[in-house]
């Protein structure tokens, strides 16, 4: 079965090369601009499932969200040649279309403001899929909308879908030429925070390195975003190109990506792909070898990333390397090519990891005619790229030292009240980042962050790593639903006898709230609207109650008492709680020995929390406890729980009906006094009628 895949187009840039990409994807796949599966298209063997799926008249629709804050790009889309082949209630543009302003915060912010939208979108897409694997997000960090909004989408993406992989790629700026958005530096750490923190894998797409291999390698004197965008369509096609033609391994993305990221923070990864193409026009390589393309995927000039020319970058290793070959390639060449590149030493990896380069073997795509026999992609993870973050780090403290265009971010409610102290954890983060990427570079990297008195070591709580749990999160097994309804059962039941007897239970016992190990997050739950609750830590806003217990558990479960805090849902059965649950309401067979059990944990319960030894209310609240929850523990039926009733409520359709009643009881009286007011002055004129009309009596 196809493991699904969503595409997330967020801003101008990711809409950008997100349309290359799929028009690259219809080719390979043999489908027309309006979705129609050509006509020598039906055996290719493919995987047309995994990116898109079938609508009712069968023509194939791309699983791809097309989200910006300004119309002018999905316009195009929507009025260019591909307009037929997107679901058109798949895209989402801003009511007021004006945009971010290039403006992280503003992004972020519209980000929150629309997130109902935007994940009702998400929800119908992964709703659809049968065996959904992740997400892809296309987006630029040095704008706005799609820095700003993508940064949001990631966060919410990790909350609500956070066993699911999410890959990026992601658009750096060019670090050569002057920008015409002077608050790139600030939207590029921002970002890069968040990339760090909520992404899986991160391929990183690099303007400074594209622009210069499309004029030194293609010999375009004046690139447009046209041609590079087509480079990058190229990459990402060819990067998933075992997922849709799949092999005998590397078929899903988790595969893919495992043993290219052997440490959860050390995601970035770097590109390279020959022979390189520029609107489907192949260059002036003819001849190509697996060896040949193997070699060059390892040049310098051919990696789409750019690297500093110092001493110090020319000592950066390989951590790992994935090359995908397209082509009729015999195995043996691969492993003669491997050989041969091992014996040169072209390749300079870590010490602490295996010194292989990984080959996955692909088919091409039997509708798309190529000049060249064999093709090459290079994912690697590289030391060489935390130049890259120091590049931004540097221009973002030119910037910082000056408190140049703070006011554009102030402006909006995470930097409100002059608190800046976002940019100061981003700058932390990304630098922490720089060091571990350095620190790979040495031998004895597994001992690295391990002393306490490291100042390069940042929590491991903030860092994602690829579907595997934090080791200083607390391991929890307990059901946040059964403790909610075993609290509920005392709050409603047993409370309200506590308070008439004015009885104090001591913490000791399993029922009083310090025992219970979700109490303080229960409390934290801040329930503004009927489809708005608040989170009460970070004052993150979700649609309901479930997606909030899904950031609890993500986010803030390294709060969780778990030395000194008790499973409340381990006395669930003692309880009845499942006549309170929705789910188990339904009658079951009665089981004596579960029975029994339960009645023993009750009576327990009981002695622990009201000693009969402590007074009278003690006494009085032990038989009350056994009356009301454990003599019902039986399969005789002759008690039922709860036989003492619990706290009043006021019922809301008593109060409507009382409501209703007082509002028209004063209309009836009203009504009716009228209508006796009507007889009465109609009784009159008749008595006046007929005194005219009456003969007169004879004489």
């Amino acid at each position: 079965m196809p493991r699904e895949i969503i595409t997330l187009q967020v801003g101008q840039c990711g809409n950008q090369i997100g349309m290359e990409f799929w028009k690259q994807l219809c080719l390979e796949h043999g489908i027309s601009k309006d979705g129609i599966l050509e006509d020598f298209a039906t055996q290719g063997g493919d995987r047309k499932d995994v990116f898109f799926y079938q609508a009712d008249d069968q023509h194939y629709i791309p699983r791809a969200l097309l989200m910006d804050l300004e119309p002018r790009v999905i316009n195009g889309i929507q009025n260019g040649e591909y307009r037929n082949l997107y679901n058109h209630e798949n895209v989402f543009i801003a009511d007021h279309g004006g945009g971010a302003g290039n403006n992280w915060a503003s992004g972020y912010h519209q980000g929150k403001q629309y997130e109902e939208d935007l994940m009702d979108m998400i929800d119908r897409e992964a709703d659809g899929s049968d065996s959904l694997e992740g997400f892809v997000l296309c987006h630029s960090i040095a704008g706005g909308t799609g820095s700003g909004m993508g940064s949001y989408l990631l966060e919410t993406l990790n909350d609500r879908y956070s066993k699911k992989l999410v890959q990026t790629y992601s658009v750096f700026p060019n670090q050569n030429e002057t920008s015409d958005v002077v608050v790139q530096p600030y939207n590029s750490l921002l970002t890069l925070k968040r990339l760090t923190l909520n992404a899986d894998c991160v391929v990183v797409l690099d303007n400074t390195a594209l622009n210069r291999i499309a004029v030194e390698r293609l010999h375009i004197s004046t690139p447009t975003f046209a041609q590079t965008n087509s480079l990058v369509s190229t990459v990402m096609s060819a990067s998933t190109t075992t997922l849709r033609y799949p092999g005998y391994m590397n078929n899903d993305l988790v595969g893919l990506l495992a043993s290219l990221i052997p440490t959860p923070r050390c995601h970035f990864l770097m590109t390279g792909y020959t022979p390189l193409t520029v609107e489907r026009q192949a260059n002036v390589i003819r001849k190509t070898t697996v060896l040949d393309v193997m070699r060059r995927l390892l040049q310098t000039k051919n990696i789409m990333v750019s690297s500093a020319r110092t001493k110090e970058a020319s000592q950066a290793k390989y951590i790992s390397i994935l090359n995908i070959i397209q082509g009729e390639v015999d195995p043996t060449q691969v492993h003669e090519s491997l050989q041969r590149i091992r014996e040169r030493k072209l390749v300079n990896f870590i010490e602490w990891g295996p010194a292989s380069i990984q080959v996955a073997l692909s088919r091409k795509s039997p509708y798309v005619q190529t000049a060249h026999r064999v093709s090459g992609l290079m994912l690697a993870s590289h030391t060489g790229i935390r130049h890259l973050f120091s590049k931004c780090l540097s221009q973002y403290e030119k910037l910082r030292k000056r408190q140049a265009f703070l006011d554009n971010y102030r402006n909006h409610p995470m930097f409100a009240d002059n608190d800046l102290s976002e940019f100061d954890e981003s700058r932390d983060i990304i630098e922490s980042l720089v060091d571990e990427y350095k620190a790979c570079e040495s031998p004895d990297y597994i001992k690295w962050g391990m002393e306490s008195n490291s100042n390069q070591v940042i929590e491991h709580s903030t860092s994602r790593t690829l579907k595997e749990e934090q080791p200083q999160i607390p391991e929890v097994h307990c059901s946040r639903e059964r403790s909610r309804a075993a609290w509920k059962v005392i709050e409603e039941y047993l409370m309200p006898f506590l308070e008439r007897e004015k009885y104090q239970v001591s913490s000791r016992c399993r029922l009083h709230p310090s025992n219970d190990i979700f109490r303080d997050q229960e409390e934290h739950k801040i329930h503004v609207d009927i489809n708005e609750w608040r989170c009460g830590y970070c004052k993150k806003i979700f649609r309901a109650e479930k997606y909030l217990d899904q950031h609890f558990d993500n986010r803030h479960l390294n709060l969780l008492n778990v030395s000194h805090s008790k499973c409340l849902a381990d006395v669930c059965g003692a309880l009845h709680c499942d006549l309170v649950m929705d789910s188990l309401s339904r009658k079951t067979k009665c089981n004596p020995a579960a029975a029994a059990r339960n009645r023993h944990l009750c009576e327990d319960l009981a002695d622990s929390c009201f000693p009969v030894n402590q007074g009278p209310s003690a006494t009085r609240l032990h038989e009350l406890f056994l009356r009301q929850f454990c003599d019902a523990h039986s399969c005789s039926g002759g008690r039922k729980p709860f036989s003492r009733g619990g706290r009043k409520h006021t019922s809301i359709f008593f109060l409507a009906i009382s409501i209703l009643i007082l509002m028209f009881l004063p209309i009836f009286y009203l009504i009716v006094y009228l209508y006796q007011r009507e007889m009465s002055t109609g009784g009159q004129q008749l008595k006046r009628i007929s005194k005219p009309g009456r003969k007169p009596k004879p004489s």
